[in-house]
């Protein structure tokens, strides 16, 4: 095996890592978006949220005549509105709308990638899709021997998607080993548990409207309940917008809410952070995430970033691996995989000449990256090529 049993790693992922599990990129997700918005009943809640969502695109079209913004990005789609909030002006969307558009935005989200993400029933489970790379990733782990689970325990797992595609991987995986996984949304972590740190939120995570306290998805009592998981169907779909209300609150871990907030219909929204908001303003739980990220980068002598392009809007995730990556540990790897080239020189910026040895990006999609990383201590060097970047060619 590739990574050494000995090392305290880090992975972290982009949308890029979850696109064979059925999630859009960001490029490909208003079109996405749209193709559900199409299957939705009329007046519906999440009808009703995709009309007004698509109504704001329509008066931005506008303002994509006279200035350079690429609606059919969300990233760019998601940063306008947020300007548009604050000066309260977006076409001719009224104040209301205006008001509404952030969590319209959010349940758009969250039900487009429900509808994209497909898994499977395995006799009584529910597991991910054979064709999830995650899977791959954790399946790999395991055949390396019987010491996987100590590795695992020492692996941080960071992601800036909000699908469950990781997180129905490793919660089985973990499962059978009697380990736990641990979203850090709390300021300690959890014993017994791997950290799985989702810095941008999550669909199966809850913000309520009450108190403003964000809350995970309880996966065993979730599975465990047929109304979510019909027992006849061998291709699923998660839904978790039915769950967004305080009768069914049973499938969330905390009690506190229940007895203290109204417990009126739809109390709860998705807690997902768009990427190009405010992330100073951000609820005391995501913000442990955060410092739990920023705390392993600390720790971690091993980096493997997974389809992520490092987009020019997201400014706040070079400042935190320039913040959290001052650590104690010496970088011994920072290896990007991605099939775009064009992102090493987005790369290159952040990686400083003292540790620029442990700097290697290399073109390859998920599939690829797991074969490079596990490859046998026999398969050498010699058999991969260097492009007049710098870019690593992997064989065919």
């Amino acid at each position: 095996m590739n990574i050494s049993e000995q090392s305290r790693p880090v992975f972290i992922f982009g949308a890029g890592a979850s696109a064979n599990c059925g999630a859009p990129l960001m490029k490909e997700f208003i079109d996405r978006a749209e193709d559900v918005k199409f299957q939705l009943a009329e007046n519906t809640r999440p009808s009703d949220n995709f009309d007004l969502v698509f109504d704001a695109l329509e008066s931005l079209k506008g303002v994509h005549s006279k200035s350079n913004v690429y609606l059919n990005n969300i990233e760019d789609v998601l940063g306008t509105f947020e300007i548009g909030r604050v000066i309260n002006k977006i076409g001719s969307l009224s104040k209301k709308e205006i008001e509404r558009l952030p969590d319209a935005t959010k349940i758009v989200i969250t039900k487009t990638l429900e509808d994209s993400c497909r898994f499977r029933r395995d006799n009584v489970h529910i597991v991910p899709n054979n064709e999830s790379d995650y899977h791959g990733l954790l399946n790999t782990f395991e055949s390396s021997g019987s010491t996987y689970i100590e590795l695992l325990k020492k692996t941080t797992f960071i992601t800036f998607n909000y699908d469950v595609c990781l997180d129905l991987s490793l919660y089985i995986k973990l499962k059978k080993n009697g380990w736990k996984m641990d979203y850090g949304l709390n300021e300690a972590i959890e014993h017994s548990s791997v950290k799985l740190l989702k810095l941008h939120g999550s669909i199966n995570w809850v913000v309520c409207r009450d108190c403003g306290r964000v809350f995970p998805l309880d996966w065993a009592t979730y599975l465990n309940d047929k109304k979510n998981v019909p027992p006849n169907e061998k291709k699923v779909r998660l839904n978790f917008m039915d769950l967004y209300h305080l009768d069914k609150y049973q499938f969330f871990r905390e009690s506190e809410c229940k007895r203290k907030c109204t417990g009126m219909v739809d109390n709860f929204i998705p807690a997902v952070v768009p990427p190009s908001w405010n992330k100073t303003d951000l609820s005391p739980e995501i913000k442990n995430v955060w410092r739990h990220a920023a705390d392993a980068m600390a720790s971690a002598d091993q980096f493997y970033i997974i389809g992520y392009s490092l987009p020019e809007t997201d400014s706040f995730f070079r400042m935190l691996f320039a913040l959290g990556s001052e650590g104690r540990a010496r970088m011994r790897r920072f290896w990007v995989f991605n099939p775009d080239s064009s992102a090493k020189n987005r790369f290159d910026k952040i990686v400083s000449e003292s540790n620029s040895s442990a700097y290697k990006f290399v073109k390859a999609d998920f599939q690829r990256a797991i074969r490079f990383l596990f490859r046998r201590e026999d398969e050498h060097s010699e058999k991969f090529t260097e492009d007049e970047n710098g870019v690593i060619i992997l064989p065919d």
